[in-house]
Formats: C-alpha cells, sequence, structure tokens
C-alpha cells in the first residue's frame, strides 16, 4: 500500500521533503496506516477503495470526484466507505455518482439528477420531495364504528380519495387518505373523531422518498445517455421540462400568497 501510494505521489510530483507527512495525512484520514505494509491485492474491497480515495487525496485536490464508491461492498464496509466520504467532505468538495438512493440520502448536501443527459433536478435533500409532491397523504389507525368513521371523512370537501381498511383487532382500522397539496386537515379531523369517539391510534404523514422522487421524475427510470437523442425525444424531453418548471412557478406563487395571506392575519 504504502509503495503504491508512493508511486502515486510522485506521479502528482509531490515535493520530497512534504511526501511522508502527505502519504500519513492521507493513510491517516483513510484509516489504513494497519494495512500499510500489505499488498493490495490482498487487501478486502473495502480496504482496496480506501486506497483508491487515499491515492485521490495525494495532490490536496480541492475536489473529490467518487463513482459508485459502495458498488460490490458488504454492509459493514458500505458503513465505513459512508462514513469516511462524510469526515473528507469536512475538507473537500466531493462529487460523488450513484445509483443507490440510500447511499446518496445518507451522505449528500446537494442532490443533482440526470436523465438522458439533461438535468432534471438540483436541490437540497430536504426539499426534494416539494418537486413532485401534488397531495398531503396521510394514514391513520383509528379506533370505532367503520361507517362512522367513513361518514366523518366524507364530511371533508377537501378530500380527494379515501381507503378504509379493516385490520387483525376489532374495530380499528387503517385509513388512507389525500387532500390537496395546500389542505392540511390533520388538526380539524382529529377534533370531529375525538368529538364522535373514534380516537386516532396512530397517525403518519408521508413523504416521498428519494427512490420516488426520482422514478417519478425520470418518467419511471432512467437509461444510460450513449447517444444522440431524436428530433421528437429532444422535444418530449424540451416540453417535460417546460411542465415542470411551470408547475414549480405555480407551486412558488402560491405559496407566496400563502405567506402573505399569513402575514396579513397576524398584523390584523
Amino acid at each position: 500500500v504504502r509503495e503504491y501510494l508512493n508511486f502515486v505521489a510522485d506521479l502528482k510530483k509531490v515535493k520530497a521533503s512534504e511526501k511522508d507527512k502527505k502519504l500519513r495525512y492521507v493513510m491517516k484520514s483513510t484509516k489504513i496506516l494497519d494495512v500499510s505494509e500489505r499488498l493490495i491485492k490482498h487487501l478486502s474491497k473495502g480496504y482496496k477503495q480506501r486506497v483508491g480515495l487515499a491515492g485521490a487525496m495525494l495532490g490536496d485536490p480541492d475536489i473529490l470526484i467518487l463513482d459508485e464508491p459502495t458498488v460490490g461492498l458488504d454492509p459493514k464496509q458500505i458503513i465505513e466507505i459512508r462514513n469516511l466520504i462524510t469526515e473528507l467532505s469536512k475538507n473537500h468538495t466531493i462529487l460523488l455518482s450513484s445509483h443507490i438512493m440510500q447511499e446518496v440520502s445518507a451522505v449528500c448536501n446537494q442532490i443533482i439528477i440526470i436523465n438522458q443527459g439533461q438535468l432534471i433536478l438540483y436541490d437540497k435533500p430536504e426539499n426534494i420531495s416539494s418537486h413532485i409532491a401534488q397531495t398531503n397523504d396521510l394514514t391513520l389507525t383509528i379506533k370505532g364504528n367503520k361507517d362512522l368513521i367513513k361518514s366523518i371523512i366524507d364530511s371533508f370537501e377537501e378530500v380527494i380519495e379515501s381507503k378504509i381498511l379493516g385490520t387483525d383487532t376489532k374495530e380499528v382500522y387503517q385509513v388512507e387518505l389525500s387532500t390537496s397539496i395546500e389542505d392540511d386537515i390533520r388538526e380539524a379531523l382529529f377534533y370531529k373523531l375525538a368529538d364522535a369517539k373514534c380516537p386516532i391510534l396512530e397517525l403518519n404523514h408521508k413523504v416521498p422518498t428519494l427512490e420516488e422522487v426520482f422514478l417519478r421524475l425520470t418518467g419511471e427510470g432512467t437509461k444510460q445517455y450513449g447517444g444522440k437523442m431524436s428530433k421528437d425525444e429532444k422535444k418530449k424531453m424540451r416540453q417535460k421540462l417546460a411542465k415542470r418548471e411551470e408547475a414549480a412557478e405555480k407551486e412558488a406563487e402560491r405559496a407566496k400568497e400563502r405567506a402573505e395571506q399569513s402575514e396579513e392575519k397576524e398584523e390584523q
């Protein structure tokens, strides 16, 4: 390992006076000091990934580009590499390319989604779901009479769709319902059900996962971009992007209006 890193340092023209110090720094940062005298071919894949990272760090680059850094690793090695990437991000800008959405969610603070050579989305992880969320989706566990529960839910005009499912427990039902993104009926629904002696045992507000966002934005999947798109494909892509931009602008306008209305109420 040390011999290989010494070779990489020479390729990157690291000063001889600083080489030992730099080698020790990158090996310590990537936690490979304990295997520095071993042959790389005898290392586990996780350690080989670390050696690759150490080599990339030589020469003090501002940016590290990592392509699928955890592919083929076992769960323990995946966690170790993710922790290492997080640690390295304190002193380096890291561009990470991955199809593993869980990995992206775990280590990235900015996300870019590219499909067929086109930039589809660029935002922070916490804002990603807002790009596709068109409804508020609630899942509730309610105890009470099924017909009464249904009549209460049906009394809300904001409810677009609802479904009542039985459970293994008598008179306990799982309710799934959707409202438009602007409507939040949780508080009003809570009080109505409480007044009817139908207690809510559990309530979950479903937030789309990064996998769901990815599938929705890329049309249920993505292709490797290996050539030119046809004129029709380019036209469809432009139309799709234009619609998304228009929808995003409308949602931004609605959010602005709601904020202004809220400010007016506070002033009154």
